[in-house]
């Protein structure tokens, strides 16, 4: 498995404080609330539950490429991300993901993955945003799976199901296609 940690500081910059309060001043006009830093922090990680290693037959295993975007193992494994931020600054409060992925589960397909995940976030609002109809939440599904066609070749089946910030918008479902060819 693996981990990361990150963290963002923008200091010097313009940023509209969303928990400021709008005024107006007669020479100026509207006047925004402005804020000059802003801040967000965020985790993620993996780990194989199970990873099939015989092929290696008593070699030291080939060591797992973190960049390449994909399982490198026969398995099963699990990913979450967390990430939250200024409150003042930023327009999501919190962010909580995680899922389920593996990769030749099936007898004869060990080149196909999939995966499935959910996500939440939390919606910073305010006497604005609630007039406009916005949620303080908005929740997701994604489920795919991957067919290795050939070692150059790929095509991936996805469904999304998002459930968006917009309390007028009905729930979205979206089916996906994706062919890639790798040179």
């Amino acid at each position: 498995g693996g981990q990361n940690v990150g963290f963002l500081y923008a200091a010097d910059g313009d940023f509209v404080d969303l928990r400021g309060k709008i005024s107006f001043d007669r020479e100026t006009g509207l006047a925004i609330p402005r804020s000059d830093d802003t801040w967000s922090v965020y985790w993620s990680g993996w780990q194989y539950l199970w990873a099939d290693t015989s092929d290696q037959a008593g070699a030291t295993p080939t060591p797992i490429d973190v960049n390449n975007g994909k399982p490198d193992r026969r398995g099963i494994g699990l990913f979450a991300r967390a990430g939250f931020g200024d409150d003042d600054t930023l327009p999501i409060k919190w962010h909580l993901s995680g899922g389920v992925g593996a990769r030749g589960l099936i007898p004869g397909r060990a080149d196909d993955h999939f995966g499935a995940g959910l996500s939440y976030s939390s919606i910073s609002t305010g006497l604005f945003a609630t007039a406009a109809g916005v949620q303080d939440r908005s929740i997701g599904f994604e489920g795919f799976y991957n067919f290795a066609i050939t070692p150059a070749s790929e095509l991936t089946l996805s469904v999304q199901v998002i459930d968006d910030v917009n309390a007028n918008t009905d729930t979205a479902t979206v089916l996906g296609c994706r062919f890639r060819i790798n040179f």
